[in-house]
C-alpha cells in the first residue's frame, strides 16, 4: 500500500490570502531520502512560489495541515498534523519486514515463519547485523 498525503498552507501575504496544496508520496521520499525531508520547499515549489522569496518566508511560519491520507499514514495524522517521527520509525520497521520476507520466503514456508517467533527474531537480527545497526 502506497502512503501520500495531501498537504496545505493558508498564510496572506501582501493583502492576499494564499492556500498551496499538494500530494506527497511519501514511499518515494523515503526510499530516496531515508526521512521526510521539508516539505515547505516541495510545497512551494508546486505552487509556483520562489525558492528564494519572501512569500516563501511568510509561508514558512504558517503550520503545514494534512487534509488527506491513503496507507498506513493516516494512523499519524492527527487533527491535521502529521507525526514525521512516528511515521518514519512505522515505515521502516515494515520496510525491514517486507526485505526480511522476501528473502526468507525462498528458505521457509509462510506458515514456518507464522509459527516460530525466534526464527523471525533471528532474521531481523541477522537483517540488523547487515545493516551494521545491531549489537
Amino acid at each position: 500500500m502506497s502512503n501520500n498525503i495531501e498537504i496545505f498552507v493558508e498564510f496572506d501575504f501582501r493583502g492576499k490570502s494564499f492556500r498551496p496544496t499538494a500530494t506527497v508520496d511519501l514511499d518515494l521520499l523515503m526510499e530516496s531520502e531515508g526521512v521526510i525531508p521539508p516539505l515547505y520547499p516541495l510545497l512551494a515549489a508546486e505552487s509556483g512560489i520562489g525558492a528564494y522569496s519572501y512569500e516563501l518566508e511568510v509561508m514558512e511560519v504558517s503550520p503545514i495541515q494534512v487534509s488527506h491520507t491513503e496507507g498506513m499514514v493516516g494512523q499519524f495524522v492527527e487533527d491535521g498534523q502529521l507525526n514525521q517521527q512516528g511515521f518514519e520509525s512505522a515505515w521502516h520497521q515494515q520496510r525491514e519486514q517486507q526485505q526480511i520476507e522476501l528473502v526468507a520466503r525462498q528458505f521457509f514456508s509462510i506458515d514456518e515463519l507464522e509459527r516460530s517467533n525466534q526464527l523471525r527474531e533471528a532474521l531481523q537480527a541477522v537483517y540488523r547485523l547487515g545493516r551494521g545497526d545491531w549489537g
